[in-house]
C-alpha cells in the first residue's frame, strides 16, 4: 500500500526492510555467523544497499523497489525465505541496526518519501508530520505471504509461514 501512495503522490518509496534483507543476503553469502553481532555491524558498515524505483521487468515481477548490494541488482534473491529469516535475526543486532537506521535517516532525510517499515515512525523518524500505521494480523499477514511463496513456485506450508510470522513478531517485540 505505501508504494502505491508514493506512485500517487509522485513520491520516492523506500521499504526499509529491503536494506535487512540485502545485509542478510550479504552475510549468507559469505558464510557469516548471524550470531556474531561485532562482524555483522562491521559487515554493515562496509556495505552499500541503494533502493531505486523498480525498473519496468522489476515491477513486472512485484518489486517496489530496485535493491542493489554494492552495485548488484539483488532484488529477486533478497525475497527468498532463508533470506527473510536471516533479516529478522540480523535486524535485533543494535549495531547494525545504527548503521541501517543512519542510512534510512539520510534517504528519507530531504522528504518527498514514502517509507515502509516497522519502526520507521517511532525510531527512524519518530517527528516526521505524517505517520501511518497499519497492522494485520498474525494470520492475515501469513495468508499473504504464503500466497507470495505460491506465486514463486516455493514450497511452504500455511502453517510454516505463520510460524515464520509468530517468530518474526517475537524478535521485533525483544529487540
Amino acid at each position: 500500500m505505501a508504494w502505491r501512495v508514493a506512485a500517487m503522490l509522485g513520491y520516492l518509496y523506500l521499504d526499509s526492510g529491503a536494506t535487512y534483507r540485502a545485509l542478510a543476503l550479504k552475510a549468507l553469502r559469505h558464510g557469516a555467523s548471524l550470531n556474531d553481532e561485532v562482524g555483522l555491524e562491521t559487515l554493515a558498515k562496509e556495505t552499500h544497499i541503494e533502493l531505486q524505483p523498480p525498473k519496468p521487468e522489476q515491477e513486472a515481477a512485484g518489486a517496489t523497489n530496485g535493491v542493489y548490494l554494492d552495485g548488484t541488482d539483488v532484488t529477486k534473491e533478497i525475497r527468498t525465505p532463508a533470506v527473510a529469516q536471516a533479516a529478522s535475526r540480523v535486524a535485533t543486532i543494535a549495531g547494525v541496526r545504527r548503521v541501517l537506521v543512519a542510512e534510512q535517516q539520510r534517504a528519507g532525510g530531504g522528504g518527498g518519501i514514502v517509507m515502509e517499515g516497522r519502526d520507521i515512525g517511532t525510531v527512524v523518524f519518530p517527528n516526521a508530520a505524517l505517520k501511518i500505521f497499519l497492522d494485520a494480523s498474525p494470520e492475515e499477514r501469513a495468508e499473504r505471504r504464503w500466497k507470495e511463496h505460491q506465486e514463486k513456485g516455493e514450497k511452504m506450508t500455511l502453517a510454516e509461514v505463520f510460524d515464520e510470522v509468530i517468530e518474526r513478531d517475537r524478535r521485533d517485540r525483544e529487540r
